[in-house]
């Protein structure tokens, strides 16, 4: 045998334990992976049974949906079945209500009431086959982040700005006697 050379030859018992040094070495990243794969699959199947614009499913915390002419509406009968709220219609006003809450739409109106508060949506409450709907812009985007805070990712402020809004010539928005640039002088 030449010197610096060393034997091929193993044993049986040597592979065993090379074999085994290789899969330790492995094991780690093999369970990574596949730990990952099991969380990505786990978040997929939490999305499909938690959200709550899975297209007309039959589960009661899903909201169905209908394409009208202004874009996709929600059956407020619905949003009020997914936040576990009591639906009543009287005339062209729907309410929905729980314990912590209170909501009041009118058909045809963007205005609405929640808690006694007026707010305005941005696109008014539809009727079709006899059951308001809500635009999915307003729920995705104003109803849902104050009735489930949780929704909104927590921030820190590190800045506040002020638009003085309009001035002069130009009064701004009016409403109910109220004047944009009277109510944003610097």
């Amino acid at each position: 045998m030449r010197t610096g050379v060393t034997s091929q030859s193993a044993t049986s018992k040597d592979l065993t334990r090379n074999s085994g040094a290789e899969c330790c070495r492995c094991k780690p990243v093999r369970f990574r992976w596949l730990m990952m794969v099991f969380l990505v699959l786990c978040c997929i199947g939490l999305f499909q049974t938690a959200h709550p614009l899975n297209g007309g499913a039959s589960r009661p915390s899903s909201i169905r949906y209908r394409n009208l002419a202004a874009g996709r509406y929600l059956y407020l009968r619905d949003v009020a079945a997914y936040y576990g709220m009591n639906y009543s219609v009287s005339g062209k006003t729907v309410r929905l209500q729980s314990r912590y809450s209170a909501l009041r739409f009118t058909q045809n109106s963007r205005i609405f009431k929640i808690n006694g508060v007026e707010a305005n949506l941005s696109f008014a409450v539809a009727k079709e086959q006899n059951e308001l709907m809500l635009a999915q812009t307003d729920f995705q985007h104003f109803i849902d982040p104050i009735l489930r805070r949780g929704t909104i990712p927590r921030r820190r402020v590190r800045h506040i700005m002020l638009d003085p809004g309009h001035g002069g010539n130009d009064p701004g928005a009016q409403s109910q006697g109220v004047v944009e640039k009277n109510v944003n002088r610097c």
